[in-house]
């Protein structure tokens, strides 16, 4: 490697360089669904109130599999974006952009708090505009 190279790895994330608000704010979403998943594993009767759903009536088994999911999930966004892969990063909001509005169309069908559809569709917007971010990032290279 020569003097004036950089060394490997991931690129600065400065706030002055192109896409770094998508990043940021992708790091930042992928924070949101970790403390999320922690909240299922802790407290899984009041993560679910809040997601919108019911207490499990065999137990939290299920809670605790959506709070492990949202952890593996978060982590993703957040190395996503981390290493600017902005296709796969693209691909994740999108597929978020689904997720989202199906979370909101499942608590709505089930007679779930207005607040809980009102974030889900929220993050569904949300993941939506950073998905457009991201993608324009990835053609523009």
């Amino acid at each position: 490697m020569k003097d004036s190279e950089s060394p490997p790895g991931p690129p600065e994330l400065n706030w002055y360089a192109a896409g770094t608000h998508v990043a940021w704010l992708s790091i930042f979403v992928g924070a949101v669904l970790m403390v999320i998943g922690l909240r299922f594993l802790i407290v899984p009767d009041g993560a679910a109130a809040t997601f919108g759903l019911g207490r499990a009536a065999e137990g939290p088994y299920l809670h605790y599999v959506i709070g492990l999911r949202d952890l593996w999930l978060g982590g993703l966004a957040i190395a996503f974006a981390y290493l600017r892969d902005w296709r796969a990063l693209f691909l994740w909001l999108a597929m978020g952009v689904a997720v989202c509005l199906s979370d909101a169309s499942v608590v709505w069908a089930f007679g779930g708090p207005r607040a809980a559809i009102i974030f889900h569709c929220g993050a569904g917007v949300l993941c939506a505009g950073l998905a457009f971010g991201a993608r324009r990032r990835w053609r523009n290279r």
